[in-house]
C-alpha cells in the first residue's frame, strides 16, 4: 500500500492511488469519498455495466448535492 508521511492534500492522494494501481498492473481503481455521497455495495453493479458497454472510465457524480458553492460550480465546468 502507498502511504505519505503528511497530508499532501486529495489530489496528491488520487496520483498517488493511480500510480499505485498501474505498479501493481491493477485493472480497476475505485475510489470513494468519506462522505457517504456514494454506497459501497453499488460499485460492482457499476464494473459489470461498465465492462458491459465497453467503458475504460467511469466517474460518478452526486448530482443531489443541495448546496453547491459557487468554487465548485466553477471548478465543473
Amino acid at each position: 500500500m502507498a502511504t505519505h508521511l503528511c497530508n499532501l492534500g486529495y489530489g496528491h492522494a488520487i496520483q498517488t492511488a493511480i500510480k499505485y494501481a498501474h505498479q501493481m498492473n491493477y485493472d480497476v481503481l475505485i475510489t470513494l469519498d468519506a462522505d457517504g455521497q456514494h454506497y459501497p455495495e453499488q460499485v460492482q453493479r457499476l464494473c459489470n455495466e461498465s465492462r458491459e458497454v465497453g467503458w475504460d472510465l467511469l466517474i460518478v457524480r452526486d448530482t443531489l448535492r443541495r448546496e453547491i458553492t459557487p468554487a465548485r460550480l466553477l471548478a465543473e465546468e
